[in-house]
């Protein structure tokens, strides 16, 4: 039975057809062809389907940024699948979350390794999780006829799964036809070629990076594994000529601050998920152009992006996040879902094409966000995004914040309800709230404040109450700094007085640098967290770093030793001891600067 228009595996089908020899997807010297990659995905179509995979399964995916993800997520589309991204950093007892939320009972992986860790972690045999290796599958000599049933447009395409206030993750489910519609967009046109995958496959940003320029005749550009740092993105921006690619605001200030030309070999930014940096914006604009960058807007409900502004020019207030895509309807509404005026802030509405199906399995959830469409007329709903905008006369819409407790940081959406769910959960803790706060570098970080169950706690207890989230919670949603108070201060009407929370303290305390190549370490860590002084023995992260004050450290560091670390490195050694002690077994390190054989300390 031939296969629905309007499904991404048609529209890859059609694709295949015309560039059978065109590069489809490459990594360093790793590429397949668009016949390669067809061919290579039917057969894992093919495994699933014999291992009994039906339609709208959901397939987890839990591996590294490859060649093989788009081959899974292909295959696993194939097979009458949706595939359920899983984060390769997360704690086991997230990933068992998300996998029991999801209702996931086959996850492909990478390696046998981590295949041996997940089944360690989720169980395997019956009643529990399949778990299986993609180049083993891939590898099958399956015949025709145990091919995957047609798949339809209505069909589920994806889950990805966000933050949720309750303290369980929830997952939105998207169709076949959405994504189909998003990628035919003619905003495309010109910088489909080749386009960047640096995203995770959870961070819904990965749709547009892998499905767009497939499902379009283009190539996806997988960037290395690993974490990458801003140096390592503006090379592979430049290196691999790339036309697009999206990044996050924080991630894009940090780049432009190292290379402000960085997208001046061709590429278009597109960039959203916070509120963008006018000053940055600008000093892309003025050294690669008007139309390098392009500020975008979308929940996850409504599959990648909702709107965009080509940005030409920086005004004076806030960097437009523009007008709706094809088939996209926006709606500024009062409490009273009544359209407010011209230059008045409402909540924003979402509706017509990309509108997700809703939460899986949580229908009580989903009634309350996905409500009918009073425009419409035709029984469709719309998604009620919880953001304040107002709509200029120009048309264009401007962001002015939440209504809620949820915040954006560093790209990812987060309920703060669901940490301080984690936190309450333990017996030690009483009350617990969860706010942002400006870090040193102008941009946000998470801080938690708990009242103990018992008067008198302290000592390490914060840092052991944050070893603990860290066991539930993926990294972006663990606070910078955990502080003990006697109560949570109020305002006259009953809300968390933010204002009158005391700020976190972020001290060193370790042992003084033995060398100079530790004293140049120590110096660097203080300067970029804003700290007054660190210890050997401090830890970078401990101190309030992230992913982000990460790359700008190690800039800082090549500028301080002449070697650069990679992300990894700062990672997997974040004191100044270990990273120097790391840094020593390095060949580039050059000059004797780190390592035993470095000038005392003065």
């Amino acid at each position: 039975m031939p296969e629905a228009p309007g499904t991404i595996t048609s529209v890859f089908a059609a694709r295949v057809g015309e560039n059978k020899d065109s590069p489809a997807v490459g990594q360093g010297g790793t590429a397949l062809s668009y016949r390669e990659l067809d061919e290579k995905s039917d057969v894992l179509a093919r495994a699933l389907t014999g291992l009994g995979a039906a339609p709208e399964d959901r397939v987890g995916i839990l591996m590294e940024r490859g060649v093989d993800v788009v081959v899974a997520l292909l295959g696993t589309l194939k097979a009458g699948c949706a595939y359920a991204p899983l984060d390769i950093r997360s704690p086991a007892a997230r990933l068992r979350t998300v996998i029991e939320e999801c209702g996931t009972r086959l996850v492909l992986v990478d390696s046998p390794e981590r295949a041996a860790a997940l089944r360690d972690s989720c169980g395997g045999g019956p009643g529990g999780v399949d778990v299986r290796v993609v180049g083993e599958l891939a590898a099958r000599a399956l015949p025709p006829a145990a091919g995957p049933p047609p798949v339809h447009p209505q069909q589920l395409a994806y889950v990805i799964h966000t933050s949720g206030s309750t303290g369980r993750p929830k997952g939105v489910a998207i169709s076949h036809q959405d994504v189909v519609a998003f990628a035919a967009d003619a905003c495309w046109a010109g910088i489909d070629r080749r386009v960047l995958l640096q995203s995770p496959l959870e961070f819904d940003a990965s749709v547009y990076q892998i499905l767009v320029p497939l499902l379009r005749g283009g190539t996806v550009v997988v960037a290395p594994p690993g974490r990458l740092d801003a140096a390592q993105l503006v090379r592979t921006l430049a290196e691999e000529r790339i036309t697009s690619t999206f990044l996050t605001p924080s991630m894009f200030n940090v780049m432009t601050e190292e290379s402000p030309d960085a997208f001046a070999h061709g590429c278009q930014v597109w960039m959203g998920g916070e509120v963008a940096s006018p000053r940055a914006v600008a000093r892309t604009l003025a050294a690669s152009g008007p139309g390098s960058v392009v500020n975008v807007y979308g929940p996850t409900e409504v599959t990648v992006f909702a709107t965009r502004h080509l940005v030409t020019e920086v005004g004076d207030g806030p960097v437009p996040i523009g007008s709706a895509l094809a088939g996209v309807r926006t709606h500024v509404l009062d409490e009273e879902l009544r359209p407010v005026g011209a230059g008045e802030v409402g909540e924003l509405y979402l509706a017509g094409r990309g509108v997700a199906r809703g939460y899986w399995g949580r229908p009580a959830l989903t009634a309350g966000r996905f409500v009918a469409d009073p425009f419409a007329g035709d029984g469709s709903r719309m998604y009620r995004t919880g953001d304040l905008v107002r709509r200029r006369a120009d048309g264009l819409l401007e962001y002015f914040g939440r209504q809620d407790n949820q915040v954006k940081l560093r790209g990812f959406r987060i309920e703060l309800g669901e940490i301080e769910h984690q936190l309450t959960r333990l017996d030690e803790v009483a009350r617990a709230a969860v706010v942002t706060l400006p870090d040193h570098h102008g941009g946000h970080q998470l801080v938690a404040y708990v009242v103990p169950a018992t008067p008198g706690a302290g000592g390490d207890w914060p840092a052991r109450l944050l070893d603990a989230l860290r066991a539930h919670l993926p990294g972006h949603m663990v606070p910078a700094a955990c502080v003990v108070v006697e109560r949570l201060p109020l305002t006259n009407n009953g809300k968390l007085d933010v204002r009158a929370l005391p700020a976190p303290v972020f001290e060193g305390a370790g042992r003084a640098p033995r060398n100079r190549a530790e004293r140049l370490l120590c110096e660097v860590f203080a300067d970029v967290l804003g700290v007054p002084g660190v210890g050997i023995d401090d830890s970078f992260f401990a101190l309030g770093g992230h992913s982000l004050t990460a790359t700008r450290a190690a800039a800082a560091v090549a500028a301080a030793l002449g070697v650069r670390p990679g992300l990894e490195d700062l990672f997997a050694a974040p004191t100044p001891a270990g990273l120097a002690a790391r840094l020593a077994d390095r060949p580039d390190t050059g000059a004797g600067l780190v390592g035993p054989a470095a000038a005392p300390a003065d």
